[in-house]
């Protein structure tokens, strides 16, 4: 498998560099979508402010790399980033990622666990849900609280059409796809891509020579073959 080592940029460089397996644009929406969330690390209030301000955040390809390289590779270009004069707001060590373990000792919180919803408490602690979780069912203890409550999503609109979209949504129109910013905003993909057209702004697909659409004359091989 292949890792993609990416940075995401403002208008003054690279902020941030990490690492994924998924489609850039997917990994971009998931940073946008915890930023509007919370509020907890420098890297999400760096992307609040960006949205609030109207200002564009962009993610970019370093370097593809296989997997098992990918720790050592986003070290490396962590590293290059600091001795360009990168101000980075990555706050764990490069290459941690999913193999980052915090060392943690739980008697001091196993009163709390389940007696608070597992989100609260990991940023308590500093952790995963995910730890907590783990936690919390290794000792047989049922869960406590909504978690889709205390996350605070941004409310469904109840249909492409119902309401407006809120500014923070409008400032993000095109910088992704139209699905990716459906998921975020908690609406359809259909109102998304009806604002966009309405304000004239060209798909994330179009900007970066990447249609979702077939043109006129361009259409796959199998359509054009007669059985």
């Amino acid at each position: 498998m292949k890792t993609n080592i990416y940075a995401l940029k403002d208008e003054s460089g690279i902020r941030y560099i990490g690492k994924t397996v998924q489609r850039l644009e997917n990994r971009l929406a998931q940073h946008i979508a915890k930023s509007l969330r919370r509020n907890k690390t420098a890297k999400e209030r760096w992307i609040s402010s960006l949205i609030d301000s109207g200002s564009q955040l962009r993610i970019e390809s370093l370097e593809i790399v296989p997997s098992q390289e990918a720790g050592e590779a986003e070290r490396n270009w962590m590293a290059k980033g600091i001795e360009n004069g990168c101000d980075l707001v990555n706050e764990a060590p490069g290459g941690a990622g999913g193999s980052f373990r915090k060392e943690i000792d739980w008697s001091k919180y196993e009163h709390l666990l389940g007696k608070m919803p597992d989100e609260a408490l990991a940023d308590q602690v500093g952790v995963t849900r995910k730890a907590v979780a783990y936690q919390r069912e290794k000792r047989d203890i049922i869960p406590c609280g909504n978690r889709e409550e205390l996350r605070s999503p941004p409310p469904n609109m109840g249909g492409w059409n119902a309401i407006d979209l809120p500014e923070n949504i409008i400032a993000l129109l095109g910088t992704m796809s139209d699905e990716s910013l459906s998921t975020v905003a908690g609406t359809s993909k259909k109102r998304i891509m009806v604002e966009r057209h309405r304000r004239g702004i060209r798909s994330w697909g179009e900007q970066n020579k990447h249609p979702t659409r077939y043109r006129q004359g361009h259409y796959p091989a199998r359509w054009l073959t007669s059985e």
